[in-house]
């Protein structure tokens, strides 16, 4: 997984923000995965298996079922199989940054302005420690 400004990676990227991509190995193409996203994307994280990736994006229309309200980053999480994104950070105003996910995607922690927040799939968000 890395992110690029890179406008020769894929022929439908002309948008001129950072976008994800994934390389499964050495001599392939890489795959976009945030193609067509309207602002730039970054700071991925990977599930072990590839499948679940975890980032930070400005964008505003990765999940076409969540208004984003707030202009800031926010954390994203995408199903590479589904092609379906989630955001993580829903219902948080303010910058959202430097997600790490643990080996199966199941646990996400990430920083919010000043907080370390927890994700943990079936159980939502929480904070983990105020003021950092």
């Amino acid at each position: 997984m890395f992110a690029s400004l890179a406008p020769n990676l894929s022929p439908g990227d002309g948008n001129g923000r950072h976008d994800l991509f994934f390389r499964p190995w050495s001599g392939v193409a890489p795959v976009p995965l945030t193609e067509g996203a309207s602002e730039s994307s970054f700071e991925p994280c990977s599930s072990a298996d590839g499948r679940w990736v975890v980032f930070t994006s400005y964008a505003d229309n990765l999940d076409g079922s969540q208004l984003d309200d707030n202009p800031s980053s926010d954390i994203y999480l995408l199903d590479r199989r589904l092609g379906r994104f989630q955001r993580l950070s829903q219902g948080l105003q303010g910058a959202c940054f430097h997600p790490t996910c643990s080996e199966d995607a199941r646990r996400v922690a990430f920083v919010h302005e000043r907080r370390l927040m927890l994700w943990e799939q079936g159980r939502g968000l929480r904070v983990l420690e105020e003021r950092l």
